[in-house]
This record gives structure tokens, C-alpha cells and sequence, in this order.
């Protein structure tokens, strides 16, 4: 089986809330259907099996073989899984509520600190699997919360700080060895100069 390549999905400039962005298209193979999933290019267009992927989440049928995507209305076992499909995703204005959240929340390539996919579906009272898809489409990677990630850049400058103290320690006690040493090879030579003496 051939994998699917960028040629099989397509690219689009699209106005969102007055926004303008590039995005990649995945249309419904079924002949009349109008269904596009759209994602967002950030930085660099998503590989076409991330995109495939998330299209599954979403309830499309996917066969890569055959270079068939089917929506969830049109996929082979419709009559089951379509009232599923309307389930799990959201309204228009949910995504509107959702995609202003995140983008209120969201800085460089991560969420402000304490934000996350959950405390967005919590605040807005929806499943955060509906924010996290929305977030991965439009936004970039959730990243880590900055007050984590604090605590974890903090951790390894005190590792590297002990490690210096160590490092300085050992050096200082060869020193003192080798002093201790010359002092002794000192004392030795006096004793032997009152032996001298002695005889």
C-alpha cells in the first residue's frame, strides 16, 4: 500500500473569526459531498498521516489504499456510527466559543500558565477532546504548563549547580592533600636534622 503524500490533500487560504490562514483540506470522496475537514498550517504543513489521523477522531472513513475519505455521513457503516459522529462533535458556535478561548490562552507555542485543554472544556462546559482537536487544527501543540516547566528548568540548574560544588570540592580536597603531603615531606626533614642533632 502506497502512502497517502501531500498531493492528496489540498491547500487553502481561509478567513476565520478575522483571521486569514493557510490551511490543508480533506475532502469527502463521496461524489456531491460538500464535507471538508480543515487543518491549520502553522509553522509547516502537518504530515499527511497526522492528518489522516485526526480524521478518524472526527468519524471519517479512511482507506489510504485506495485514496478514499469518506465523512462521517458518507463512511460504510453510516447508518451506525453517524449519530455517534454528531455526538462527539461541536456545534458552530462551540467551536467559535472554543477557538476564542484557546486563542486568549494561547502564547508562541503554548498554552499561559494554569491553561490546558481540560480547564478550557471544564470553563466551557464541553468535552476537552472537542478543545484539544480544535487547539491541534488551528494552534500548535498544547506544551508543557510554564509553571512545570519552570520547576523543571529550575531542577536542572540546581543539578548543574551541584555538580559544579562537587567538582570544586574534590579539586580543593586534592589540594589540601597535596599541601598536607608537602607539609609532612617539611616535617620530615626537621626530624631528621634532630636526629642529627641527637647523635
Amino acid at each position: 500500500m502506497k502512502p497517502v503524500r501531500f498531493d492528496d490533500i489540498a491547500e487553502a487560504v481561509i478567513q476565520t473569526e478575522g483571521r486569514t490562514r493557510r490551511a490543508q483540506i480533506l475532502s469527502c470522496s463521496v461524489p456531491g459531498c460538500d464535507c471538508k475537514m480543515e487543518i491549520a498550517i502553522n509553522e509547516s504543513r502537518k504530515p499527511p498521516d497526522v492528518i489522516l489521523n485526526i480524521a478518524r477522531r472526527k468519524g471519517w472513513d479512511i482507506n489510504e489504499g485506495k485514496r478514499i475519505f469518506r465523512c462521517p455521513e458518507h463512511r460504510k457503516d453510516a447508518k451506525v456510527t453517524t449519530k455517534e459522529a454528531d455526538v462527539r462533535q461541536p456545534t458552530r458556535e462551540q467551536r467559535r466559543a472554543i477557538f476564542r478561548e484557546i486563542d486568549d490562552n494561547y502564547s508562541g507555542r503554548a498554552y499561559v500558565a494554569g491553561v490546558t485543554d481540560k480547564s478550557i472544556g471544564e470553563k466551557l462546559k464541553c468535552p476537552w477532546a472537542w478543545v484539544k482537536d480544535i487547539r491541534e487544527e488551528n494552534f500548535g501543540p498544547a506544551g508543557l504548563d510554564p509553571d512545570l516547566q519552570a520547576a523543571i528548568t529550575k531542577a536542572a540548574e540546581l543539578e548543574a549547580k551541584i555538580a559544579k560544588m562537587e567538582t570544586e570540592a574534590l579539586a580543593a580536597f586534592e589540594g589540601s592533600v597535596r599541601q598536607i603531603g608537602e607539609v609532612a615531606e617539611q616535617l620530615k626533614a626537621v626530624k631528621a636534622t634532630l636526629l642529627r642533632f641527637a647523635s
